[in-house]
């Protein structure tokens, strides 16, 4: 399935209706399986699937490392995880972190959201890492201008990881913010690279879901074009994570907690 079709449409400009093909953002669902077991199905953008699996499996806790799965297989609309033998499957599923059955946003149940935004159950981040502003607006302006599908559609949000001098490692995009962040997660476990040093950065709002999924990482820094809810502040609080939103242009950048990890010079 590709990531976007083109469709015809009407369209009004110039004071007259005209007809016009126009790109259309597509959209699928996957249904996660593990050990033969249903886990979750989430509504998502054709791209990057199995990272988004596996950033996903890692994020609430049925997987603590790339290497914990076997085999990854994609047959249809599902995508199926074989782990290894020793892993206990069904005590980590009694002890999962809340999470629906079935994704539509990203949205989790209210119990889960009042734990997360408390911080319960996560890491607390001692990096002492610190990165340049100007650095902080390159990754923000390198993945705006990356973010192709959404140049063509406007219909995705999209998240990268990059490293303190503004490099990019992945960006990915997805019909959902949080699918973006997962899809970013699962790029990184799958070709073993640290975030404990690294800078997320995001086009969507930051939200408690979305600091639960950087600090479950151990990542510092949480960047954003979009604005922080109370939620996200109260979570990176809760995290010790430096959290940075409404990041503008070259000179204009909010500052919502830790703001020890950000050097003018």
């Amino acid at each position: 399935m590709k990531e976007s079709i083109m469709k015809t449409i009407t369209k009004f400009f110039e004071g007259k209706f005209h007809e016009v093909e126009d790109e259309i953002a597509t959209e699928t669902i996957i249904t996660i399986w593990v050990n033969d077991i249903f886990i979750s199905s989430i509504l998502c953008s054709p791209v990057l699937e199995q990272e988004l699996v596996i950033g996903y499996l890692y994020t609430v806790g049925i997987i603590t490392s790339n290497e914990e799965i076997k085999s990854i297989k994609t047959e249809g609309y599902n995508v199926k995880v074989l782990l290894n033998s020793n892993i206990d499957l069904d005590s980590r599923l009694k002890n999962l972190q809340f999470i629906n059955r079935v994704i539509s946003s990203g949205c989790n149940p209210p119990e889960y959201w009042l734990q997360v935004k408390k911080g319960k159950g996560l890491p607390y981040i001692d990096s002492k890492i610190q990165i340049q502003i100007q650095n902080i607006f390159k990754a923000i302006k390198d993945l705006n201008k990356n973010s192709k599908i959404f140049r063509r559609t406007g219909a995705t949000h999209a998240a990268g990881i990059y490293d303190v001098n503004a490099t990019q490692i992945i960006i990915a995009e997805d019909i959902g913010r949080h699918n973006a962040v997962d899809k970013v997660i699962g790029y990184a476990l799958i070709h073993k690279i640290p975030l404990s040093d690294k800078l997320l950065v995001s086009t969507g709002r930051l939200t408690a879901d979305i600091l639960f999924k950087s600090s479950k990482c151990h990542i510092p820094l949480v960047a954003s074009m979009a604005a922080a809810t109370d939620s996200g502040i109260s979570t990176a609080k809760a995290t010790n994570t430096t959290l940075i939103g409404f990041v503008r242009g070259s000179k204009r950048l909010n500052i919502y907690t830790n703001p020890f990890r950000i050097s003018k010079n």
